[in-house]
């Protein structure tokens, strides 16, 4: 005899609540957004941790049609900021709120130049505006709120102090299995920097930098350990902080997103295998170069391969005492502690950081050079000029 089988229940089609969720959803997107709601409020909270400082300052643009010479740097330094670095006015808005940096707005000669609308405020090379083979009407889409509406910007509890902790760990990690540093360059500080990820200087595509490779290490399991090292301290950063870094800069830059964009799909294109390789040398879009150091760059200097108009971004990890960053041109001296993060424009300012007094001071300084910017903007890859 079969088995009887039990009962099966009456089905009937699920009511649809599409339309109830939706007008609910619609209900509180409202109430988020109303006046006075949460929306608003959160705005509010985030305003009251921001301080913008107007300095009384003429718009610095007396090295930004320069050409490399830092012995020009020094002098016109002495002779029109002789303060010395370290007696620079201090200024800060506190451990708990973010400073915005503005100065006077460029005069009529100035924005000839570096203005809305002048190719040239992109450019490093002079000559290479005259080439550049996009129509006008892309030009100006690339353009559309390009130029950098502060001269620095200071942005307080950022990065968590354990990954901050954790990067200290893993470069003495590095240290210890062998790095070779380049040559310190003089004219900067006494203390050499690992420059880690991507650049084009001197080149007409994009390439991973020489330090990422370490070939200078002619022990390949020894190479080997150390670019492993490397591949460790730049996935922390690439994971944990480039993130942030974005976030900030389409809050407070929006303008360049588009250019910075159109850089890393060029970038991630050329170096499609190399990325597939080592995927954490790809830290796009707001920068493609790390410069990793122990200690600060005590000299006043000029970062003459960054472009005018991009902000390097620099943060700190560690425990110590000194290491402001110092901008004679604005007559200001900014403390960096760690989880701050720091943007400034240092292709248009000269600037340095004060000694380190106590403890241990890790820097990392994110940039992108203007042969990268440059490349990407004429559309095509290039003869150096």
């Amino acid at each position: 005899m079969a088995e009887d089988k039990p009962a099966r229940l009456a089905t009937r089609p699920r009511p649809s609540h599409r339309s109830r969720s939706s007008a609910s959803a619609f209900s509180r997107k409202l109430t988020y957004m109303q006046p006075g709601g949460p929306y608003d409020n959160g705005r509010l909270r985030l305003a009251a941790n921001i301080v913008e400082m107007d300095l009384p300052v003429s718009f610095p643009t007396v090295f930004a049609t320069f050409g490399r010479d830092s012995q020009v740097v020094t002098e016109e330094i002495a002779k029109h900021w002789p303060t010395l670095p370290a007696a620079l006015p201090l200024v800060s808005a506190g451990d708990d709120k973010s400073l915005l940096i503005t100065c006077k707005k460029p005069t009529a000669t100035q924005a000839a130049l570096f203005g809305p609308g002048q190719v040239g405020k992109w450019l490093h090379y002079p000559k290479s505006k005259e080439s550049i083979p996009l129509k006008d009407e892309e030009l100006a889409a690339l353009e559309v709120g390009g130029v950098p509406p502060y001269m620095a910007m200071h942005w307080v509890h950022v990065i968590p102090l354990p990954i901050l902790k954790k990067l200290l760990v893993l470069f003495d990690a590095l240290v210890a299995a062998g790095v070779e540093f380049p040559e310190a360059d003089f004219r900067r500080s006494g203390t050499a920097a690992l420059h880690l990820g991507v650049w084009s200087l001197y080149a007409r595509q994009p390439r991973i930098t020489a330090d990422s490779h370490q070939t200078m290490i002619s022990n390949s399991t020894q190479r080997a350990r150390v670019v492993a090292a490397i591949d460790a301290l730049c996935m922390i950063v690439k994971v944990h902080i480039v993130p942030k870094l974005v976030e900030l800069m389409d809050e407070y830059v929006p303008g360049q997103s588009r250019v910075q964009n159109r850089i890393h799909e060029r970038v991630t294109r050329l170096l499609e295998e190399d990325f597939r390789q080592r995927p954490t040398m790809d830290f796009g879009p707001v920068f493609y170069t790390m410069a990793v150091k122990e200690g600060s760059s005590e000299r006043i200097h000029v970062d003459w391969n960054d472009n005018i108009h991009k902000y390097a971004l620099i943060f700190c990890a560690g425990d110590y005492t000194g290491g402001e960053f110092c901008v004679p041109q604005l007559n200001i001296r900014i403390p960096l502690r760690p989880g701050a993060v720091l943007a400034v424009r240092t292709r248009l300012l000269a600037h340095c950081a004060t000694l380190v007094g106590q403890g241990r001071r890790l820097v990392f300084t994110c940039f992108t050079d203007s042969t990268l910017l440059e490349q990407t903007l004429r559309g095509h890859e290039y003869a150096l000029v």
